[in-house]
């Protein structure tokens, strides 16, 4: 998690995804999510 919210605040990030600014779609909620696993059985 914490190499994620690095990557995802860093400059590199934003270089790497502006691209795909353009087909975003803004009608739906998040575009995504990020879920952690507490537990395994």
């Amino acid at each position: 998690m914490a190499a994620f919210r690095t990557w995802e605040a860093g400059a590199a990030h934003r270089d790497s995804t502006s691209p795909l600014r353009p087909f975003r779609d803004h009608d739906g909620g998040r575009p995504f999510e990020i879920f952690r696993v507490t537990a395994a059985y």
